[in-house]
């Protein structure tokens, strides 16, 4: 019985965690679409979202910079807050 009880005290801070683990899940993707929705505000298109993502990841590359993404840097005069690096 003792080892029953430990091992349901270890399932039940388990079950909590996941269900913490679901509500912080749902929170940030409540919050990455209202970011998606802001961006898009912002005439920010599916190029652009993607480029931010990548560079949010650290895995952006020149792939990632296309013309439209880049007249809609340069129309916000933020060009110069990336930089390029190996």
């Amino acid at each position: 019985m003792e080892a029953l009880t430990h091992r349901a005290e270890q399932l039940a801070a388990t079950i909590e965690d996941a269900e913490r683990s679901t509500e912080q899940f749902r929170a940030l993707t409540t919050e990455r679409d209202r970011t998606k929705v802001k961006l898009a505000e912002l005439g920010a298109g599916e190029e652009v979202v993607h480029f931010l993502l990548a560079v949010a990841e650290r895995s952006a590359n020149l792939g990632n910079v296309t013309a439209e993404v880049r007249d809609w840097l340069n129309a916000r005069n933020a060009l110069d807050r990336f930089k390029v690096g190996l």
